[in-house]
């Protein structure tokens, strides 16, 4: 049975692959309904070790707990299918159900409900003090009730605090720099931002003349410096990457269907950032996410 399953997710798996090698990563984010992150994982693995790196291993014991409590993990996965192992422990959590993880994981593995667990070594890195960088994203394409929109989010390297997060309705220059000069009005300035060499970071707009983006030129002056990833290096961006995935999956996955319109989503996704800012503990960090009150680059770190 456990080989038949784990046939199944490289099959699976594989068409991921190929539609992202013949079609591009977005495209294969669009059809087959998963994270970017996921996809570009999944084709390094696959030029790194060929279909046999894609295939995952069950590891540990069956977790020793009632039938009905296993039913109830699976129907609360089956509610939302995007739901995370870590989701799921805390709503059990919150029914009265002390659950670890792992064993969550193990009875959706069972059922074929789980998702990818990576087993492949990361070198991490993290600058030393909140403020040295921010990671800058945009997910964009995102489907909810009244349309599609747009993510422009920002992390603290260091504290994994969500310094930003807003939904626009339009990709332009204007909505995606207006976002940020929110983000840096509330906490301050950076010594330096990360982002990816789309357009609107890396050029094709601003002074042509000297090769710079209006991106560019506006952190020039407020003294921030533009810092890029390297072309085909998603991990260098794997923190900001990692956190828009999860946000697809605990917050948009059971939020896109109930907003109203921009202004209702914004709101819903303020009180989620609270939760996850100040309540949830950060699986990387061994005291959660940390955002200190004190001085960063040049101005207050104090919310408007």
């Amino acid at each position: 049975m456990r080989k038949a399953r784990q046939q199944a997710v490289v099959v699976a798996r594989m068409r991921i692959v190929v539609t992202a090698e013949e079609a591009g990563i977005s495209a294969a984010t669009r059809r087959w309904e998963c994270a970017r992150s996921t996809v570009q994982r999944l084709v390094r693995r696959f030029r790194e070790g060929g279909p046999e790196a894609l295939c995952n291993q069950l590891r540990g014991p069956r977790g020793g707990i009632g039938e009905e409590v296993r039913e109830l993990i699976v129907a609360l996965k089956l509610a939302h299918l995007s739901r995370s192992c870590e989701k799921i422990r805390r709503l059990l959590e919150e029914l009265g159900y002390v659950v670890h993880r792992q064993t969550v994981w193990r009875v959706l593995s069972e059922r074929g409900l789980a998702r990818v667990q990576e087993s492949e070594p990361l070198r991490r890195f993290q600058h030393s003090q909140p403020n040295d960088l921010w990671q800058l994203d945009v997910m964009e394409d995102e489907p909810v009730r009244f349309g599609k929109v747009h993510l422009v989010a920002a992390l603290d390297d260091h504290s994994r605090f969500c310094v930003g997060a807003q939904f626009v309705r339009r990709k332009g220059e204007a909505e995606i720099l207006g976002a940020l000069a929110g983000f840096l009005k509330r906490w301050g300035l950076p010594k330096a931002l990360l982002t990816d060499r789309s357009v609107i970071f890396w050029g094709g707009s601003g002074d042509l003349a000297r090769g710079m983006s209006t991106y560019q030129l506006a952190l020039g002056s407020l003294g921030v410096r533009a810092a890029f990833a390297a072309p085909y290096k998603p991990r260098t961006k794997g923190k900001i990457e990692r956190f828009l995935s999860f946000l697809q999956r605990d917050f948009l996955a059971e939020q896109s269907a109930q907003v109203r319109d921009l202004e209702h989503l914004n709101r819903e996704l303020a009180g989620w950032l609270e939760g996850y800012n100040h309540r949830r503990p950060h699986a990387s960090l061994r005291e959660g996410v940390i955002w200190p009150r004190k001085n960063g680059h040049r101005t207050e770190l104090s919310q408007s």
